[in-house]
């Protein structure tokens, strides 16, 4: 067993490893590249989306705005999974450290972001809903001040200094996964990564409660984990395609929205506490509509979980056991 392969397991025994192991899926072609052709495309890969993130952070300095914003929430994300990816492969203390800071980027943003899908959603109602005009003015108080905090915020981030450490941290990685690979089969721990976060993805969907918020939660974070983690690989394993990720995103669009709408009736509920008596009852019905929106979104994504989830299957371990060497 090579070095990076103890790692990959090492890693993979925070999953459940016995559902990993079980996979019933079937074998793919290979990629057809060795240790250093794979480091080489990972190594590009964050490269670019360092690039990216750089290019969107300058632009949102210069003008904040929700889309800036956006572009640079998703940025963070994909840089941060690429980081991720790398890390759990061969740990390197600089990519871990660059990866922690932009991590509470990405956190310090995503007050602001439920603050604008809420005032957004509201926006589409209050034409029809004339009650909610003293809700909609809260949401808008509260979004200007989340906003002036988060420019506050992101003009004050110097990069500088974490590109420095990526770029140190990827040429590390480079050496050392081309030094522990496994030259017959090099792409074993990145499939094994894929088949880990996808075992996550399906004991998360065997929790599921339509009525219990958390376990519709944690699917999304784990669904989260196993897209960017895809994304991230496909330039080296050929059997994730464009179609399957394009599916991830759909699903977690669906998970997304589920989870705006319960904050948003959260935020509701607190509102119409804070408020008068009259308040209440003429939201009562709002609340009513947004809880059957919601309940309509949880069942409809339910009936199509199981058959979307298995469409994403990747190779079980069990297919990439080097049949020369027999594992």
């Amino acid at each position: 067993m090579t070095r990076i392969h103890s790692s990959i397991l090492a890693h993979g025994n925070r999953m459940n490893r016995r559902l990993v192991l079980s996979v019933p899926l079937p074998a793919m072609e290979s990629a057809g590249l060795g240790a250093d052709g794979i480091a080489a495309r990972l190594e590009q890969s964050v490269k670019v989306r360092g690039r990216v993130y750089r290019r969107r952070l300058q632009r949102c300095q210069k003008g904040f705005s929700t889309d800036s914003v956006h572009d640079l929430r998703i940025a963070l994300r994909r840089l941060i999974a690429a980081l991720t990816v790398l890390n759990a492969i061969v740990p390197v203390t600089r990519l871990n450290q660059a990866k922690q800071w932009l991590k509470k980027q990405l956190k310090d943003l995503s007050q602001l972001r439920d603050a604008q899908i809420q005032l957004q959603y509201v926006r589409g109602l209050e034409a029809d809903h004339r009650e909610l005009r003293p809700f909609l003015a809260h949401l808008t108080q509260q979004e200007s001040s989340l906003v002036r905090e988060a420019e506050k915020r992101v003009c004050r981030i110097k990069p500088a200094r974490t590109m420095k450490r990526i770029k140190a941290g990827r040429r590390r990685f480079r050496r050392d996964f081309v030094a522990g690979a496994d030259s017959a089969n090099p792409a074993r721990p990145l499939r094994e990564l894929v088949v880990s976060a996808y075992a996550g993805v399906r004991r998360c969907r065997c929790m599921v409660e339509a009525d219990a918020p958390k376990t519709l939660h944690r699917l999304r974070v784990a669904l989260k984990k196993f897209r960017y983690m895809s994304e991230a690989l496909q330039p080296v394993l050929p059997e994730i395609t464009a179609a399957q990720l394009k599916s991830m995103q759909r699903f977690q669009m669906s998970l997304g929205w589920i989870q705006d709408l319960r904050v948003l009736l959260d935020n509701l509920r607190a509102f119409v506490r804070r408020g008068s008596r009259r308040d209440a009852a003429l939201l009562r019905p709002i609340r009513q509509l947004l809880r059957r929106r919601l309940r309509s979104r949880v069942n409809g994504l339910l009936n199509s979980a199981d058959r979307t989830i298995a469409a994403w299957a990747p190779p079980s371990v069990s297919t990439l056991v080097n049949p020369a060497r027999g594992g």
